[in-house]
């Protein structure tokens, strides 16, 4: 074989492989639009606290979130106490 030939081959041999990777990502594409559906599915439903069975017996988030506060002013005014001694 000639080494025109062999470039030839050498050519058509990467069209294939660029071609073929071509084709693997046409085929990824609908895959990744379909896994950003089901994250963004997830996503909906735990901010609806639909992801997992909901305790009766939690403490309403209003009043987890006053709770915090609380804490926070609380370490927050302990600091300012120990920096004034």
């Amino acid at each position: 074989m000639a080494e025109e030939d062999h470039q030839v081959i050498g050519r058509s041999r990467g069209k294939k492989s660029y071609g073929t990777h071509l084709n693997s990502l046409r085929q990824a594409c609908p895959l990744v639009r379909q896994a950003e559906r089901l994250r963004q599915s997830i996503l909906k439903r735990a901010f609806e606290g639909r992801l997992v069975p909901q305790d009766p017996n939690d403490e309403p988030a209003e009043k987890l979130l006053e709770r915090i506060k609380a804490e926070k002013a609380n370490r927050e005014g302990n600091k300012k106490k120990r920096k004034t001694k």
